[in-house]
């Protein structure tokens, strides 16, 4: 530190006290935490929650093809199997 901070420090730690200078520590270590806590755990896991969630939209985006697939074979069976029945049926 420069002679110029310590002096600054020393004057708010005579003007203030030790608890006070004691919380401006701490509030500096718990700042310090839950910077290196947002950069280490919270990015990490947003980044990969939203790649997940990319993943989930292009899986039901493929489930959607695949029903609508499915729908109009149906539908061609049902035009193939059943209306010829219901056609000869008295």
């Amino acid at each position: 530190m420069t002679d110029e901070t310590t002096e600054v420090a020393l004057r708010v730690l005579e003007r203030f006290g030790v608890p006070t200078a004691l919380m401006a520590v701490m509030l500096y270590f718990c700042h310090q935490a839950a910077v290196s806590l947002s950069v280490n755990v919270l990015q990490p896991v947003v980044k990969a929650h939203m790649a997940f969630l990319e993943s989930t939209t292009q899986t039901q985006e493929s489930i959607g093809d695949s029903l609508s697939e499915i729908a109009e074979i149906q539908k061609d069976i049902y035009q193939a199997v059943v209306r010829p029945r219901e056609a000869g049926s008295p």
